[in-house]
């Protein structure tokens, strides 16, 4: 039987977040902004953790990174 007290919450660290995807981008941002259909503003922005990129980018980065979205947004892979 499922147990309801499984819940973790966690808190998100989005400048970690921001590093984290820094550190894979190997061209420069606006190449990559252009590969994830958003400005080079907006990645900037996400990189310095001041912003939070949609579920629909940091799929997109996992795609295009080979990285799972929990090791993007927790720095874990399960």
């Amino acid at each position: 039987m499922y147990n309801m007290h499984m819940y973790v919450k966690h808190k998100i660290n989005w400048r970690e977040v921001g590093r984290r995807i820094r550190s894979l981008r190997n061209k420069p941002q606006v190449e990559v902004s252009r590969a994830l259909g958003i400005t080079q503003g907006q990645l900037s922005r996400i990189e310095s953790g001041q912003s939070r990129p949609s579920i629909e980018i940091l799929l997109a980065i996992s795609l295009l990174y080979h990285k799972s979205v929990n090791w993007i947004l927790a720095g874990k892979e399960v």
